[in-house]
């Protein structure tokens, strides 16, 4: 069992200059220790910019973040990741509006 200490990091410094917002993210501990979050970010919710963006953690410092999945001109919603032993699964939601 992997055991997650209790302490506060940042993914990015606060001006990292990548994209205006992000947020809705997701955090699962990997069988290796690291750690994996994923989020939507871009312009601002809503946006056809917004995207979904991977960040890794290992040895304790997190890596740049990924834009993983993007269709330009449409918004990208709510990651979830799923870890099932050595699979990992990501659902997100690509559309106008986050109930459509």
């Amino acid at each position: 069992m992997n055991v997650i200490s209790e302490q506060r990091q940042e993914l990015l410094p606060h001006a990292h200059g990548r994209f205006d917002n992000c947020h809705a993210s997701t955090l699962i501990a990997l069988p290796s220790g690291d750690l994996l979050a994923a989020y939507f970010a871009g312009t601002r919710e809503g946006e056809g910019d917004t995207a979904i963006f991977l960040s890794r953690q290992r040895g304790g410092v997190w890596g740049e973040p990924v834009r993983a999945f993007a269709e330009p001109g449409l918004a990208h919603w709510n990651p979830v990741l799923h870890a099932d032993g050595e699979r990992i699964t990501l659902f997100y939601k690509v559309g106008p509006t986050v109930h459509d």
